[in-house]
């Protein structure tokens, strides 16, 4: 391979400052990764590099509506409903695993440490506050109408830990996340 077919020879002909830029950019996110900063998103190795735990126990999520009818998200509906259905109360669950304290913060402090004070004005735009953790089952309950279409008097969130005995699902333990009546 020829040197006027590289990119980089090519882009520094016909643009300099362009050249300049990228190359600083490269240089910069490369000692920023070897010092330990993951400072853009596609370099975030972490999310990339643990190999997921086997389990004997599992968590699942029970939501009951008017105290007889159990919402069965695994049935009827698309993969975005199911997601908007199960994905908010596993992250409701770990802010109330956190004392009421978003997830959020606590890594951010964690990864952050001496520079988080860079980042404490925008707290309220990075995370869930007390009001949106309490304004949380309202929205629920309002979106299960919507997708069951059903009026709820009542709602119950129930957690319960299940484990496989053979091909039996049996159940560990079960305590109730949140309730509106």
């Amino acid at each position: 391979m020829k040197l006027k077919e590289l990119y980089f020879f090519r882009l520094y002909q016909h643009n300099r400052k362009l050249f300049y830029g990228i190359l600083c950019f490269t240089l910069f996110t490369i000692i920023c990764n070897l010092r330990g900063f993951e400072i853009t998103p596609f370099f975030v190795w972490g999310m990339y590099s643990g190999k997921e735990p086997d389990s004997n126990t599992y968590e699942v999520q029970q939501v009951i509506i008017n105290d007889s009818l159990k919402v069965d998200i695994t049935n009827g509906y698309t993969p975005s409903t199911r997601f908007l259905l199960e994905s908010p109360l596993w992250y409701y669950m770990s802010i109330r695993d956190n004392n009421d304290i978003d997830p959020t913060l606590s890594f951010l402090q964690k990864k952050l440490k001496s520079h988080y004070p860079l980042v404490k004005p925008y707290e309220h735009d990075l995370s869930n506050d007390s009001s949106r953790i309490n304004g949380f089952i309202p929205w629920y309950k309002k979106y299960l109408e919507e997708v069951t279409k059903t009026k709820i008097n009542q709602l119950q969130i129930i957690n319960t830990k299940v484990h496989y005995s053979g091909e039996k699902i049996m159940e560990d333990t079960s305590y109730t996340i949140a309730e509106w009546h």
